[in-house]
């Protein structure tokens, strides 16, 4: 498995995290209510979408849910994963883990922009999703670091 995972180019962590990413968008993130409804807003029984999360997700910042600051860091850690700065990427990649894992510890979360919050009670596939996406990428930033601790250049690109 360890030669696996060495194998790999840095490529694969970077178009595997953006895919699971692109792919927790269109899946549920939250569940407010035991109910299997979709998306009724006007009741509060409601399953969010990842996309809806993430463009709604800033709310949160300024009613001290800080998980939704997980994405510009995703971001700004792929953009110095990209220019092949490892261990500056893994430092975003680790606060946007951490951000992320606060969700955990949420009972509830804003659900409009007049103050509502709806309580949550169960995490979808999606927000699994979107923290797979965040550990692929950080195990990339791991593996191209212990690589270039042990004196082995980081590949680059894929391979020949």
């Amino acid at each position: 498995m360890r030669k696996f995972i060495t194998a790999l180019s840095p490529d694969f962590f970077a178009v595997s995290s953006i895919v699971l990413f692109a792919l927790s968008l269109a899946m549920p993130a939250f569940r407010f209510s035991e109910d299997e409804v979709w998306f009724k807003f006007s009741s509060g029984n409601d399953l969010w979408p990842g996309f809806l999360v993430l463009i709604l997700g800033w709310i949160g910042v300024f009613q001290g849910v800080f998980a939704w600051l997980s994405n510009p860091l995703w971001a700004i850690g792929m953009l110095f994963y990209a220019k092949k700065r490892f261990s500056r990427a893994f430092q975003f990649f680790v606060a946007a883990f951490l951000f992320a894992l606060s969700v955990y510890f949420l009972k509830k979360i804003a659900i409009n922009e007049g103050g509502g919050e709806g309580a949550i009670y169960s995490m979808g596939l999606g927000y699994y999703t979107w923290l797979a996406s965040i550990i692929s990428i950080l195990a990339g930033s791991i593996r191209n670091l212990t690589r270039r601790s042990s004196g082995t250049p980081p590949l680059r690109g894929s391979a020949p």
